[in-house]
Parts: C-alpha cells; structure tokens; sequence
C-alpha cells in the first residue's frame, strides 16, 4: 500500500510510484544459532528449496561481493561516496545515516535527531544494531551502500 492505494507487485516492476516510500517497521535481523541461543524453544520452519533457489544462493557465494549478471542494468547511477558493496546500518529515520561496518568496531555513541543513538555489532550473530538510549529501536536497515544510498540518497555517512 502506498498513499493509501493498494499496488500488486509482479516482475513487471512497479508503476506511478516513482518517488514514494513503502512503509518501513522494524524487523531483527539475526542467525539461526543466536536466535536459539537467545529463544531456545523457538519454532523453525525449513522450506524445501527447488533447484533454482539453490542455484542462486550457490552462485551467490561464488560471487561474494558481485553484482549477478544483468543485475546492474535494473540500477540507476551510483552515489559514489563508498564502494557500492561497503555493508553496514543505516538509520532510516529522516534523512538517514550510514554506518559502515568497519566503522562501527567494538561499538560507538553518536547524536541522531536529539538523542544518543548505540550502534554495536552483536557478537553472536555478528549484524549490527542501533538503540537509543532509552533502549527504543530506530527504524534501520543492515544492508550494502548501494541499496541503501538509493532509499535514501541524501543521507548522511557516519566516519570516526
């Protein structure tokens, strides 16, 4: 639903939505091992792959750090601020900001819109988060640069 108008995705792409945002909540993303570690007596669900999903997600690790053939042509201009592929957290809270991986280290304090955001890289699952001090959670992506830099292209990149 965007502006109230219910859109049916298909291959065909979405159309007259150019500009807008889907709405966004919150959703933590972790591993299999830190989720039973943390909620041992969670339910998992296994689905049986067929032979095209597997092919996929084979090919995806051989190409670490790739884009897929044909990807890129989907893709409008790069902000060439990072490397395309730099992982990391961006808040999606207004403008945005950036948090490379590499720069969140052992954990780091910072100011977003007024208040003390923590950003750390759960050493279980080894994703980053980010809370504020009050322990509430921004909305935020883990993702690569490119994907995030085009949701929010104006955003800011956190540097130490």
């Amino acid at each position: 639903m965007v502006d109230g108008k219910t859109y049916h995705f298909s291959a065909g792409g979405l159309y007259n939505v150019a500009g807008k945002k889907l709405p966004m909540w919150g959703i933590e993303q972790s591993t299999v091992k830190a989720m039973l570690q943390s909620e041992p007596e969670l339910p998992m669900l296994l689905s049986k792959q067929g032979w095209w999903p597997r092919l996929m997600a084979w090919l995806s690790e051989k190409w670490t750090g790739k884009f897929p053939p044909g990807f890129r042509l989907t893709m409008d201009k790069s902000d060439d601020r990072l490397s395309e592929m730099t992982i990391g957290l961006g808040i999606a809270d207004g403008v945005g900001r950036f948090y490379p991986l590499d720069q969140i280290g052992d954990g780091l304090a910072d100011e977003w819109n007024g208040h003390l955001l923590r950003v750390s890289i759960d050493p279980m699952s080894g994703v980053p988060q980010a809370t504020y001090a009050d322990d509430r959670m921004p909305p935020q992506l883990f993702s690569r640069w490119y994907g995030y830099s085009r949701a929010y292209p104006n955003c800011r990149i956190y540097a130490r």
